[in-house]
């Protein structure tokens, strides 16, 4: 049996888009993005303006053309990796059957919860036959928290973090029976599973459909309420800040489901500690803490660390 980080997605993550002219781009087999030709108005899934005024589209193809490579500017291992052109971001990440896309639960959270600044999708598509996901996006306003906390009035770090903590207290007003995704299907998510059993490019997909068997999943720790939505990734480097210190986006929401309530308090907390300087890290752990605490939310952080380490898991 081939070991766990030995799987490779084939072709690679990396060259899933390809450049094939000054203007044109292959991305995946059967898609073009290329500036567009202002007499023809036929043929295209969508256009858009680039912050230059020049009208780029997007169409489908059969051609196999020639191509060179296209690097991405940003690559996490073998399962996703982001592209900027065309005035737009594109993602591509590794899928399966029944995973849930991410620009539809996207779409639930502008349709459910208006006033939370989600990212706007222009299109996007699964090819089964790659296994793998493509979203194109607008560039969103506003800089990474952890790119501008150092320069963050005290002041401005509170009432971002006060901002967050009534985002995730909006968004867990959603509840649902069942531990799954906005579609039904089985959570994409490393830290809902024990370390050890966990494959990124062939991950199960978790689903409990009910409280009995989410004690018995997670004991020792308890599940003892309905399953409540959470966006499961706020990690400082999927908020953005504006100039004025305003929360303006919630991006990257791949991981969003239905969770326990008490693993919303731990996932945040947790990835608050992804800040470049350990004395923001602490800082902004403190604050994100105490506000989520306000709003109720509350997590034994020693019972599921030895859980997700493998001790007291099912199965173990």
């Amino acid at each position: 049996m081939m070991e766990y980080g030995q799987r490779k997605l084939e072709p690679p993550i990396e060259s899933s888009i390809s450049k094939i002219g000054e203007h044109k781009w292959l991305v995946g087999r059967e898609h073009i993005c290329e500036l567009a030709d202002s007499l023809d108005r036929t043929d295209a899934i969508a256009r858009w303006d680039d912050e230059l005024g020049r009208e780029f589209r997007l169409r489908t193809t059969d051609a196999r053309p020639q191509s060179s490579g296209f690097e991405p500017f940003y690559c996490a291992g073998d399962c996703a990796a982001l592209w900027e052109f065309a005035g737009k971001i594109w993602k591509v990440k590794s899928s399966l059957e029944k995973m849930q896309m991410e620009a539809e639960t996207i779409d639930f959270v502008k349709s459910h919860f208006s006033g939370i600044p989600v990212p706007t999708v222009v299109h996007y598509w699964n090819d089964t036959t790659d296994r793998r996901s493509f979203m194109v996006l607008d560039r969103e306003k506003g800089q990474t928290l952890d790119s501008c906390w150092a320069s963050l009035t005290d002041p401005q770090q509170e009432a971002i973090a006060k901002t967050v903590a009534g985002y995730v207290e909006r968004l867990a007003t959603s509840q649902r029976p069942s531990m799954e995704t906005v579609s039904g299907y089985g959570i994409d998510n490393l830290t809902l599973q024990p370390r050890a059993k966990y494959d990124p490019l062939y991950p199960s997909l978790l689903r409990l459909a009910s409280l009995k068997e989410a004690n018995d999943y997670f004991s020792p720790l308890k599940v003892e309420s309905s399953f409540v939505f959470s966006h499961c990734d706020l990690a400082a480097c999927n908020i953005l800040i504006d100039e004025n210190g305003s929360v303006t986006c919630l991006i990257d929401w791949e991981a969003a489901g239905y969770v326990p309530r008490w693993y919303v308090y731990l996932q945040t907390r947790r990835w608050s500690m992804m800040l470049s300087d350990e004395r923001f890290e602490k800082a902004w752990m403190e604050l994100i803490g105490q506000a989520l605490k306000e709003k109720g939310f509350d997590g034994d952080g020693d019972t599921y660390r030895r859980w997700h380490s493998g001790e007291g898991a099912e199965g173990a």
